[in-house]
């Protein structure tokens, strides 16, 4: 048996959206340049921008002094949470 969700049609363009623009940012990235979604970047991304590698990521995340978004198997961050901790570990 299959569930039917139902949902009011403005929910479901605005999650439209959102899943068109992650579709983009992964799929039509071009080389060093950093995707922004509502100011959340992939984990490769902020592994970019901050010098840190994705082991340092984890850690921090397990934690729990970073927050983070998973979307399917891909984890994302929100840029000022990610210069909010380099400021209290420096």
């Amino acid at each position: 048996m299959k569930n039917v969700i139902l949902m009011e049609e403005q929910k479901f363009e605005t999650l439209l959206s959102k899943v068109e623009q992650l579709y983009n940012a992964q799929f039509k990235k071009t080389s060093n340049s950093i995707n922004e979604i509502n100011g959340f970047i992939s984990e490769r991304d902020a592994c970019e921008l901050i010098g840190k590698s994705k082991t340092w990521l984890w850690r921090k995340r397990t934690e729990e002094m970073l927050p983070f978004k998973k979307f399917w198997a891909k984890i994302f961050y929100h840029k000022n949470d990610l210069f909010n901790l380099l400021k209290d570990v420096a």
